[in-house]
């Protein structure tokens, strides 16, 4: 995922033709959710890191047959609270 500019974000939106959509970010759960693998590079963190949140609960997800997907309000709500953490502790 790329940031475009602070209001606008690319998300795993593919089209048949190989085209990503942008989604305004206020309105990303709305939109849908990415893979586990697609959550882990847009934080910046290792696959086994996103599957260790989801296990514990940190991050939420949900199952759709065998996939796990995490929705982008999700992971905004994840980096909120880190961000809300770091300043407390500080």
């Amino acid at each position: 995922m790329k940031a475009l500019d602070e209001n606008w974000f690319m998300i795993d939106s593919t089209t048949a033709h190989g085209a990503t959509h942008p989604t305004p970010q206020g309105h990303a759960a709305n939109f849908g959710a990415v893979s586990q693998s697609k959550g882990a590079q847009f934080l910046g963190v290792s696959l086994s890191m996103i599957k260790a949140l989801c296990r514990t609960g940190e991050l939420r997800s949900f199952r759709v047959g065998r996939r796990r997907l995490i929705t982008m309000q999700a992971i905004a709500d994840y980096m909120a609270a880190r961000e809300t953490e770091e300043r407390d502790s500080a």
